[in-house]
């Protein structure tokens, strides 16, 4: 992306940090998934052999406890990170649709429990102005960001349905989850880490200058 200068350069590194934090947290969380899926054919293969494989066994049972745990956790830092990216280019990219302008203001930390109590007030719908003269990339993307919104609003529905509110808030709390209780995903993480960045490059798209927009 090539920020025109009617993007500040303090929100330009924010929107680059958060992007760049939420991509290592997804990637972070997809190693130690796999670790998970390890573990499980590890204990699948142990038990298999019945007692030919007792301590075998008895290890995966562990890894697997412990892959549970840390897994959810990440789920966790991966939400709470994506929600905070979310939040703050959502704001920016609002702003400038309705006012023409980027706001200055430091970005909010909002925890997830946020977000899903007021999803409309933290969360928009964001259309960039596409009139006759607009170009055409601005009025293809907006069509992606009511896509990517849709989706968005449809997992925070569930996400409701399934967990507390305040489920993702603090990672630490999900280290020990109860055996056989319902499990986290990254589900919202991954819609709001999506949202997000359709409306950094909406931003991007919309105040290119002129002769870039082709």
């Amino acid at each position: 992306m090539t920020w025109h200068l009617a993007v500040p350069e303090p929100v330009c590194r924010r929107l680059l940090d958060m992007g760049i934090a939420c991509n290592k947290a997804a990637l972070a969380f997809d190693q130690a998934y796999l670790q998970h899926r390890y573990s499980v054919d590890e204990f699948d293969s142990a038990t298999a052999c019945a007692d030919g494989a007792r301590h075998r066994a008895e290890f995966a049972r562990q890894w697997f406890d412990c892959t549970v745990s840390y897994t959810d956790q990440l789920a966790a830092v991966y939400t709470v990170t994506a929600s905070i990216f979310a939040g703050y280019a959502t704001e920016i990219a609002a702003e400038y649709a309705s006012e023409g302008r980027i706001p200055l203001s430091e970005p909010a930390l909002l925890p997830p429990s946020v977000v899903l109590r007021e999803p409309d007030t933290y969360l928009p719908l964001v259309q960039m102005p596409a009139g006759a003269h607009a170009p055409q990339p601005i009025a293809e993307h907006n069509t992606e960001l009511a896509t990517s919104h849709r989706g968005l609003m449809d997992v925070i529905e569930l996400t409701l349905r399934s967990h507390p509110v305040d489920v993702y808030d603090v990672p630490s709390r999900l280290a020990n989850r109860p055996p056989m209780s319902l499990g986290l995903n990254v589900d919202l993480a991954c819609c709001l880490h999506s949202y997000a960045a359709n409306c950094a490059w909406a931003v991007g798209l919309a105040t290119r200058p002129v002769d870039d927009a082709c």
